[in-house]
């Protein structure tokens, strides 16, 4: 999966500030932006690197979330540290764990302090909670890295408690300034196809009087054109079924009506074939199967009912 500019930016912004010795760092992507995929993507970096990775989450559908897009981004298997489930004893080198479960003494315990190498917290904004400091300072060399849409607090507790540096915001301020600008802008959305070329991919402008600029951040590529429909909904519409069988037997009834000519109701199967562009064998089954007309032993095909206003006369 290859990610856009800004997250990629990003997934070099965290790397960059571990190689720094900045070893709890924090990552900060708005809602949509695809935080999860570029941690993802960190995960496989650490993996390749020889890391044991740790996913924290304090709900279980973040865990689940993060399991699937890793999976999906990576390849990479996840093992579960969550209720009676444990990576312990696993092949797999990325653990979703549950921070309800690993914060107990009990289960901390049984992991050796080096056990994980990098430990990545989803919706980091919780990470100034005694059961996250608990986690963390178990496995005290291990690098860090937050991830959040939201890093302040309601309870104002300081985020640079538990993280040495932030990584990436830069979006953050690009997304206010889109948002100011966007009274006084326009989008647009070019779309289409060459004769004899393949598809293009959409090219997405920004109009600024009297020049349109390309979207190089990739924001444009999620929002959805004025008339389009949302892809939730498109998935939806149904299309109708095609009837095949009825297709066979009016082009049957078309080819038939073309090659008869004279009006004697009888046409050779050499020439349905040749007309319809199939192989005479097939132009058998389909005559068998038509209730108007059948074959004769001399090698024609014989209308059967008088069906004459039904034939679509060619012009």
């Amino acid at each position: 999966m290859e990610l856009r500019p800004y997250q990629q930016e990003a997934r070099e912004a965290v790397e960059q500030e571990w190689e720094q010795g900045h070893d709890k760092t924090l990552l900060v992507l708005p809602t949509g932006c695809g935080k999860t995929i570029v941690f993802a993507k960190i995960t496989e970096d650490r993996v390749r690197a020889g890391d044991r990775v740790l996913i924290l989450a304090h709900r279980g559908e973040l865990l689940e979330q993060a399991a699937d897009k890793i999976g999906k981004a990576t390849g990479l298997v996840c093992a579960t540290e969550k209720a009676e489930e444990s990576c312990l004893g696993s092949w797999y080198r990325v653990t979703v764990g549950s921070v309800q479960t690993l914060m107990r003494p009990q289960r901390l315990s049984r992991f050796d302090p080096h056990y994980f190498d990098t430990i990545i917290i989803d919706e980091a904004h919780h990470a100034v909670s005694d059961s996250y400091g608990r986690i963390l300072e178990h496995f005290g060399d291990a690098r860090v890295l937050g991830v959040t849409a939201t890093p302040d607090r309601g309870d104002m507790r300081n985020l640079g408690a538990v993280f040495d540096s932030l990584a990436y915001n830069t979006l953050l301020d690009t997304v206010a300034d889109v948002r100011r600008e966007v009274q006084a802008r326009t989008a647009w959305r070019i779309e289409g196809t060459l004769r004899e070329f393949p598809k293009f991919p959409p090219v997405n402008l920004w109009f600024e009087f009297p020049i349109h600029r390309i979207d190089h951040s990739g924001m444009l590529s999620d929002v959805h054109a004025d008339g389009d429909a949302p892809d939730w909904k498109r998935g939806g519409e149904k299309k109708k079924p095609v009837d095949k069988r009825q297709e066979r037997l009016d082009k049957l009834r078309n080819a038939f009506a073309a090659c008869d000519m004279e009006g004697k109701g009888e046409v050779s199967i050499a020439d349905l074939a040749e007309y319809c562009g199939l192989s005479r064998n097939t132009v058998k089954t389909h005559v068998d199967e038509h209730p108007d007309f059948e074959r004769q032993k001399d090698g024609t095909v014989r209308r059967v009912s008088t069906c004459q206003n039904q034939i679509d006369t060619p012009f």
